[in-house]
């Protein structure tokens, strides 16, 4: 847990398609997408000092490398950041450990952000935050409502992890679809709400810890 409420701290959250290129394949991953918010204080009202990145691989080929790139290129911005919060951490620990793995010439900068993750899904699943709204689970999706109601997924246009990756699927198969701008902007949403999402919701553990 974040427990200075006046750090620095970035979000960040990775979505894959395992439909496409299963993980017991050569350990590949379709590291397709990501965000990041970003936050230089986290006592500021109505998202004065938040910023947003994000990335989106709209080819064929390997996105790796991109990916990679993409990243340490938007964390470069902030290198005085503390704390890069994830929601069930494993998952992007093990992606940017594989991309150090892969790309050696990427791997201690890798290895810095490594160093600072944090998992924003503990102290949900420890019940040591509770709602009854909850019922009993921890995912973000029912986090999220419990604690920030104002928040939801339910209105984007695309609003679950099986629709984003047929939506995906489609882009790669239809030129079409990879230029339509409603297309890119529901896929890029979605995966900016988990960021935004443990923005809010650490506010308000904030807030309760206060």
């Amino acid at each position: 847990m974040v427990r200075d409420s006046t750090v620095r701290v970035c979000t960040f959250s990775v979505r894959n398609c395992s439909t496409l290129y299963p993980l017991s394949h050569s350990q590949y991953i379709t590291l397709h997408r990501y965000s990041l918010h970003y936050r230089s204080d986290t006592t500021a009202k109505k998202n004065k000092h938040l910023m947003h990145y994000e990335f989106l691989h709209d080819r064929e080929d390997d996105p790796r490398r991109a990916f990679a790139e993409s990243f340490l290129r938007h964390m470069s911005s902030h290198e005085n950041y503390k704390t890069l919060l994830t929601y069930n951490v494993s998952f992007e620990r093990r992606v940017l450990s594989k991309l150090a793995e892969r790309f050696p010439d990427l791997e201690s900068e890798l290895k810095e952000h490594i160093e600072r993750l944090k998992d924003l899904m503990i102290p949900f699943q420890k019940s040591w935050c509770y709602a009854s709204r909850m019922d009993g689970r921890h995912s973000i999706k029912r986090v999220l409502p419990a604690f920030v109601p104002e928040l939801s997924y339910d209105g984007l246009e695309i609003s679950n992890g099986e629709m984003a990756c047929m939506t995906y699927e489609n882009m790669l198969q239809d030129e079409r679809s990879m230029r339509d701008t409603q297309t890119r902007n529901a896929m890029l949403k979605y995966c900016e709400m988990d960021t935004y999402a443990m923005v809010k919701l650490l506010d308000r553990l904030n807030m309760m810890m206060s």
